[in-house]
């Protein structure tokens, strides 16, 4: 965004309101040329043909452009940029669901984003003598100094705040915002509602991550300190659409904290009266990655003070249930709609997605009550779709006046997107297909269909309860789960995935890798091995420090509750996963080199005790690997330890070899595929290599792709697209 940054507007289809017009194309071109010839005064340049201007002018506003979108509530709606402004002062702008977002104020006018500020000039010793002011300015030798950023995903991202932008342009540039007292960096805005219009009325509230030793990764760690705070800001930006405010100045703004009681608070999201908000939180927190949390409110009191309330808590262990039923688990849920609260007209209901075991489920909490319950669904046609199968899952989009918007999906089916009519009682008449026409929602009963129409394979999915072969350490032997992808043909040969994280779930949606495995002819095993999330909270903590022993058995007995069926092959199977299925790979194939036929391992961690010290995230090796419950200091030196960011000790990196996969390398037969992304900061590359070497060195089949532009997702299109046809390719080869 250091360039510009677009003001957008939404023109609702069917309404008589048309975008603004740009500046002419020639005078645009002019404009661009000149700044181009400034910049590269060659005769090449200047000899280039229009048709080469324009190629080579598409290609620099791509680069140096930021395009915003706005689509507030449900509304189908075009976007346009009607805008562009100038900004200085502000780096990389952040549209990511963690740190990033972007919120409009009542009145429509102000947009509040987050953004990278813009690093501080600075300047070799070597270099020529500062002609400019901002020259002047620079830091000399600065060029090269360590700026700690938050790891992966987040590679320059150091210290993320909250800009406003006025779309009316009468104020210039951005107006930062200040970060409140002890905070890191902030995220998650969204602008109280409510009010005339006025600037008494800006308000916005915000998560804001507390400071520690050193930046650790944020990505999927939901274990970072944070908390809710609410910012005044009209006076502020009365003062900067007045003139009065210096462009480029961080505001002054009083801002409060909303719920300085707990560890954790995050996603708050207000009512429609302004008066309350709705937030995920825990009072205690947790060390590992992922954990349960509790639904919360805050209320407003006198003087503005805030009060905070347990909604829905978390649960420890599963009762009840039945059979063919988990026990409510409590809410895991990544984060909370942006339209949590309009899933009834007067705001008395919450809508939200949680885990409810292996599937994704809608759930409505009553706001005064907190009690669950999920819609019962009507549909007049579903066709027999998997999709709409009990255990499919369904995740909310969006809500509006008490109806919902829906995406329903399975293993097996890419399922539609539906609009879910509120009947009243907790009842829903499902229509799919929704299409805009100016202000009103309308809805046909089909899905529309083309060439590039992703159709249901054939085949089916089961979701298997599987009794664990070891118990846990407090001497708990809880069920878990396994999602069975069944592809049409008959006696297929199944390929073990266990997921990553190690506190995560396989849910049962559609994920078009594994449904390319399925399409192929295999069946897919997805393995919600205890210290899943949507089982519990003592399932999950159960495997802190077990990690590469319990997992393992867990994911042996459910390849084993999967053959019991009579529908995979019982001689041979495969084995898939990455991170932490792949570290679980590593494992399977290293404990029990004769069961595997083929294995496919992406950006595994291979050994722990090599990784601690290199990866963004060194208190999973601690935590999850080592087994030391609590992160001591956000230093990895073990007991006692005065200095919290010292290196392991010669104790603590043997323990940190014993729970890894390099400790059974030697014992590996089973041919293995490595897919490593070049730049990944969670589980560097240099553990795959590891890995490749010390199997090649044992005389194992062995290959390695390497991604020089991908981290640790390997989700560029084209490298993605290659490592699964590289690995489809492979499992075919070797099991047949």
């Amino acid at each position: 965004m250091s360039a510009g940054a677009a003001a957008c507007t939404c023109y609702s289809m069917g309404t008589s309101a048309s975008p603004p017009r740009h500046p002419s194309p020639r005078r645009r071109r002019r404009t661009w040329c000149s700044t181009r010839r400034r910049r590269r005064a060659s005769a090449a340049w200047s000899s280039a043909s229009p048709a080469t201007h324009r190629r080579r002018r598409r290609a620099y506003l791509r680069r140096r452009s930021t395009w915003l979108t706005c689509t507030p509530g449900i509304a189908w709606c075009v976007t346009l940029a009607v805008r562009r402004l100038n900004v200085d002062g502000v780096g990389r702008l952040l549209t990511d669901g963690w740190f990033g977002g972007a919120s409009w104020s009542p009145c429509g006018r102000f947009l509040t984003v987050v953004a990278e500020p813009k690093a501080a000039p600075s300047a070799s010793h070597f270099a020529a003598s500062a002609k400019g002011e901002a020259d002047k300015e620079a830091t000399r030798g600065g060029g090269w100094a360590l700026r700690e950023d938050w790891g992966e995903k987040y590679t320059g991202v150091t210290e993320p705040a909250l800009f406003v932008l006025d779309t009316h342009g009468e104020a210039g540039g951005l107006l930062r915002l200040p970060l409140p007292d002890g905070v890191a960096c902030v995220g998650q805005p969204t602008f109280r509602p409510g009010g005339d219009g006025g600037f008494d009325d800006l308000h916005v509230a915000f998560t804001g991550w507390l400071p520690q030793p050193r930046k650790l990764g944020m990505i999927y760690c939901y274990q970072r300190p944070c908390q809710i705070f609410e910012a005044s800001i009209g006076g502020a930006v009365a003062r900067w659409v007045g003139g009065t405010e210096e462009e480029g100045a961080t505001a002054e703004v009083p801002v409060a904290a909303v719920t300085p009681a707990l560890r954790l608070a995050r996603s708050p999201r207000w009512h429609p009266s302004g008066d309350r908000l709705a937030f995920l939180g825990s009072a205690e927190g947790f060390e590992t990655h992922n954990g349960p949390v509790f639904l919360g409110i805050a209320e407003r009191g006198d003087a503005a003070a805030y009060t905070h309330r347990v909604l829905v808590p978390e649960v420890e262990v599963l009762e009840g249930g039945s059979d063919t039923e988990l026990a409510f688990p409590g809410i895991w849920a990544d984060a909370l709609p942006k339209d949590t609260w309009a899933a009834s007209a007067d705001g008395s209901t919450l809508a939200l997605t949680s885990a409810w075991g292996s599937t994704p489920t809608v759930l409505l909490v009553d706001a005064a009550t907190g009690a669950v319950s999920r819609p019962e669904v009507s549909r007049s046609d579903d066709s027999g779709r998997s999709c709409f199968a009990p255990r499919a899952a369904a995740t909310v989009l969006g809500a509006k006046d008490g109806h919902l918007v829906v995406q329903s999906s399975s293993p097996v089916d890419p399922g539609v997107v539906e609009v879910w009519h509120n009947e009243g009682g907790g009842k829903y008449q499902a229509f799919s297909a929704p299409i805009a026409e100016g202000d009103t929602i309308t809805a046909g009963t089909s899905n529309p269909e083309g060439p590039d129409a992703v159709s249901p394979l054939a085949g089916r999915f089961e979701v298997l309860r599987v009794e664990p072969d070891v118990p846990t350490a407090d001497g708990r032997s809880d069920p878990f789960e396994a999602v069975l992808v069944l592809p049409s043909n008959p006696d297929p040969t199944v390929v073990v995935v266990p997921h990553g994280g190690p506190h995560g779930v396989f849910p049962t949606s559609y994920v078009p890798t594994y449904a390319f495995l399925v399409e192929r002819g295999f069946a897919v095993l997805h393995v919600n091995y205890r210290g899943s999330t949507g089982f519990g909270a003592a399932a999950l903590r159960s495997l802190a420090g077990n990690c590469g022993t319990q997992d393992v058995s867990d994911c042996l007995a459910a390849l084993r509750a999967a053959r019991d069926t009579g529908l995979v092959r019982k001689d041979t199977a495969g084995v898939c996963g990455g991170s932490h299925g792949g570290f679980l790979t590593g494992h399977l194939i290293g404990q029990q080199p004769d069961v595997f036929g083929a294995a496919v391992m992406r950006n595994p961690v291979t050994n722990i005790a090599s990784m601690a010290t290199v990866t963004d995230i060194p208190d999973w090796c601690t935590v999850e690997g080592a087994g030391i419950g609590v992160y001591q200091g956000f230093g990895i030196a073990g007991d006692g330890a005065e200095n919290p960011l010292a290196a392991p000790d010669e104790a603590m990196l043997s323990r940190m070899h014993r729970a890894s996969p390099a400790a059974h390398a030697h014992r590996v037969k089973t041919p293995t595929l490595l897919a490593l992304g070049k730049v990944d900061r969670r589980v560097p590359v240099s553990q795959g290599l590891e890995y490749y070497h010390t199997l090649k060195g044992l005389g194992v089949p062995t290959k390695a792709l390497l991604y020089p532009k991908c981290d640790h997702a390997i989700d560029l299109p084209a490298s993605e697209a290659d490592h699964w046809v590289n690995a489809l390719l492979w499992l075919e080869e070797y099991l047949g």
